[in-house]
């Protein structure tokens, strides 16, 4: 293999005209939310009168002896344009789950009355033998701010925060204390409230959300953000929660800077990549404060496998799961429309293999940070 080449920050950023383009498209699009705002916050008044409407509402269809029926989501990691299935109190399969919801409901009205906040944690150790998975929460919490037409936020409600950040950015939380994300060695956790961060201060050209925390442990390690000091590095450690997402949504928005993804080349890992740019179908209300339609796939493509020669040991078979998982992206909206992500779909159909991120490293063990990442930001090698 050829010895890989020297890159410098301002190679990457300053003299790369594809890197000016892709900035250029990032800052027109949040510069245009800025004129057009589409978030109206909504009063905690506002939302208790919305749930004593519907509790009137099941009431008045219980007095006329009518059957009451909503449109609820039954699974948890779905894509944007998922089907929905409808519960009624006339269907004994329902119970269940109208149990729930109804309990989650009036958790949540007693917290907004009360003025107080809980996690979904909390909420679920209060009666873990009547929910049996935090899951159940989740999903309740999606179907009622869906009803109420609120953003999930706006129910008092929050999750616990798995994501992390390094780099060279300064931002003051809800206590007004300012956080350095420089000053880490292994990440700064995400704030549970990323709303109330009031401000954002950095020099960074660029956000980079690695899937995995492994990843992004060895990035900062190795010192990729010495070596590249105006990249923001960013990990959920997996599949993104609310505010992962809210994080990244908030720090492109603030900072006006283009944002790229890395994730493994497998169907988990384009499903992660979808729901940071597209939004998932538990989170509908919000999804239009969470997602990043500038964000753009960097790796690993399945294209990168064949192109880099990397061993056959290195890739790993589908499993029956991740060909559903596959099948089910492929017939997707946004896969269906863009070409060079069907292409992508169509090797990864075709190869039946998955590779993970790590595998760069039979390459050698640095050819991820020199290599890999700066020559395809210097070439502008994303989809």
């Amino acid at each position: 293999m050829s010895q890989s080449p020297e890159f410098e920050t301002d190679d990457l950023f300053a003299n790369n005209d594809f890197f000016k383009e892709l900035a250029k498209e990032s800052l027109y699009y949040y510069s245009s939310l800025a004129l057009n705002p589409v978030h109206q916050t909504i009063s905690k008044h506002t939302i208790v009168s919305r749930c004593e409407d519907f509790i009137l509402h099941i009431l008045e269809s219980i007095r006329n002896g009518s059957d009451f029926c909503i449109e609820v989501d039954n699974v948890r990691h779905s894509c944007a344009d998922s089907k929905k299935s409808v519960v009624s109190f006339s269907n004994f399969r329902s119970i269940r789950s109208l149990t729930v919801f109804f309990q989650v409901f009036r958790t949540v009205l007693e917290l907004l009355v009360g003025d107080e906040f809980s996690t979904k944690r909390d909420i679920y150790y209060q009666n873990p033998d009547f929910y049996q998975k935090q899951e159940v929460i989740n999903l309740a919490l999606g179907n009622l701010a869906s009803i109420l037409n609120v953003n999930r936020s706006d129910l008092h409600v929050f999750a616990s925060s798995k994501g992390l950040i390094a780099g060279s950015m300064i931002y003051v939380n809800s206590d007004n204390v300012r956080i350095n994300c420089a000053e880490t060695i292994s990440g700064i956790p995400v704030e549970n409230d990323v709303d109330a961060i009031s401000h954002f201060y950095s020099n960074a050209d660029l956000l980079l959300i690695v899937e995995k925390d492994a990843i992004f442990q060895k990035l900062l390690n190795s010192g990729f953000l010495l070596k590249f000091s105006t990249i923001l590095l960013f990990t959920a450690r997996g599949y993104p929660d609310y505010n992962s997402r809210r994080m990244v949504r908030r720090i492109c928005e603030s900072l006006h800077i283009p944002c790229l993804v890395l994730v493994d080349a497998d169907p988990h890992g384009l499903e992660i990549m979808t729901v940071y740019k597209y939004g998932s179908r538990t989170m509908t209300n919000d999804n239009y404060r969470l997602n990043v339609p500038s964000l753009k796939w960097i790796g690993l493509l399945p294209s990168d496998v064949d192109h880099l020669n990397i061993p056959s040991s290195e890739l790993i078979e589908f499993s029956a799961r991740d060909h559903r998982k596959l099948e089910d992206l492929s017939n997707k909206n946004y896969f269906q429309t863009n070409s060079k992500w069907s292409h992508q779909i169509s090797i990864l159909k075709e190869s039946k293999k998955k590779a993970e991120i790590q595998c760069l490293y039979s390459l050698s063990s640095n050819y991820l940070i020199d290599s890999y990442l700066p020559s395809k930001i210097f070439c502008g090698s994303w989809i």
